[in-house]
């Protein structure tokens, strides 16, 4: 492959095997990641014209807050990948990306085997 930049590059937060980790004493397990220097490090890609758009994937709406929120953000999530079916239409994160003109990218629209059983 002779590719001068990629088209888009998705950062993607994977929760895992389990989709609401718990601790030992069954409080929810936050995601540590530190956003920060991972958007920096995506915006400076898009800077040396490796690619011509970021986004996340997986990301809820506090997640992509935080990446907003960030002090000197050059280019905020041109997109947000997520799950969403019949099971699963996540009304109220569409009306957020859609309020800061995230463009969505839906998976398993058509279901999942999660969502069946």
């Amino acid at each position: 492959m002779k590719m001068t930049e990629l088209s888009f590059f998705l950062f993607l937060l994977q929760s895992g095997d389990d989709p609401c980790p718990k601790d030992e004493h069954g409080k929810l397990i936050f995601h540590k990641t530190d956003f920060w220097q991972l958007w920096k490090a995506l915006e400076e890609c898009k800077d040396a014209g490796l690619t011509r758009s970021i986004g996340v994937s997986n990301f809820n709406h506090h997640q992509i807050e935080k990446i907003l929120s960030m002090p000197g953000l050059k280019y905020k999530p041109a997109c947000l990948e997520i799950e969403t079916h019949i099971y699963l239409s996540q009304k109220k994160l569409l009306e957020f990306c859609k309020s800061h003109d995230i463009a969505v990218i839906g998976y398993a629209v058509l279901g999942s085997s999660k969502a069946a059983g």
